[in-house]
């Protein structure tokens, strides 16, 4: 589980799942095995990233396990997403006796519909995280990561909804937020208190 393995594949079709709703919906938190393999997906998303490439995550809401798979180059861009998506689906499925995996991440943006009507990328509330969904407002511009690498630049008064805590990939003793930013999506951050807004 903890071992990365990203699988490059032909052009294949699966009919089982083509009468699925194969992108998740509805409350999920991920365990820390899957929010590791998500991170370490997101890296070698980054690594291998070339123009025509094509990814796709799959988690099980219900058991301890995700996959994911790419396809790359110009056999990426003919399949389109549908194939890569149904691969991880494939391979997450295999693993998993309720075969309930969905559709969590394409191309290292989270597409799981956590509230099926507003399709934000907002978690449920955690018992365990007392900072989720709370708001953050940027004393400074500011750099948020994603994967490894550099995501997007949010400027000073930006106001960043916190998605959830984690140990951060660069030092697992120090915790950061996964964070949303309404125009540039997720990204994360180290955990400041002093950036929490009031009354919430």
């Amino acid at each position: 589980m903890e071992k990365l393995i990203i699988i490059a594949i032909l052009v294949f079709t699966i009919s089982s799942c083509a009468s699925q709703q194969i992108i998740g919906t509805g409350p999920i938190e991920l365990t820390p095995s899957q929010q590791r393999y998500h991170e370490q997906y997101l890296i070698k998303l980054e690594e291998k990233r070339e123009g025509y490439a094509t990814w796709a995550l799959a988690v099980s809401p219900t058991e301890n396990y995700a996959a994911g798979a790419y396809l790359d180059g110009y056999r990426g861009h003919r399949a389109g997403r549908s194939e890569v998506q149904k691969l991880a689906l494939r391979l997450c499925n295999e693993k998993v006796k309720a075969k309930d995996c969905k559709i969590y991440d394409i191309n290292g943006e989270v597409v799981w519909k956590f509230d099926s009507q507003a399709n934000k990328t907002t978690q449920p509330k955690s018992e365990n995280d007392i900072y989720q969904g709370r708001k953050i407002i940027l004393l400074n511009d500011f750099t948020l990561r994603w994967g490894g690498k550099e995501k997007y630049k949010a400027k000073t008064g930006d106001v960043l909804t916190i998605i959830r805590t984690q140990p951060c990939i660069f030092k697992k003793s120090i915790d950061c937020w996964i964070v949303e930013h309404d125009e540039h999506g997720i990204g994360a951050m180290r955990a400041d208190e002093n950036l929490l807004t009031e009354g919430e």
